[in-house]
Order: C-alpha cells, then structure tokens, then sequence
C-alpha cells in the first residue's frame, strides 16, 4: 500500500474516532512514512496479521464486546 495512502488511512481513523492496528510493517516503510511527517506515536503496530487479530480480540473481550 503506498505510504501516503497508509497516513491518510491513519488520519481518517483517527477523525472517525477509530482506532486501527497496522500489521507486518516493514521498516523501510516506516522509515518513509516518518521522513514524511506522519505521527506514528498513537499507531499501533504488529509484526504480523495473527498477532494483531489476537490484539483486537484481547482488546474486545476487556471491552466486553464480542465479534459479529
């Protein structure tokens, strides 16, 4: 996914009042994204698509919601 698309994902989340985690990031991409300007202190990121499904599960069960 292209770098500026990802910020603007970021952005539009974060207006919606959303959160979003991003999974298997690669540093290169990182390295863009933050000599672009982009905050990524509030992103949560994972190494990989199954630790962020656990993420979002632990963080439903704590919010007592359950998936659809």
């Amino acid at each position: 996914m292209a770098t500026l698309t990802q910020g603007w994902m970021v952005r539009a989340a974060r207006f919606l009042g959303a959160g979003g985690i991003i999974t298997g990031i690669r540093s290169n991409v990182v390295q863009t994204m933050i000599a672009l300007g982009l905050d990524l202190t509030s992103v949560t990121t994972v190494g990989n698509l199954r630790a962020g499904l656990k993420l979002c599960l632990r963080r439903m069960a704590a919010a007592g919601t359950s998936p659809a």
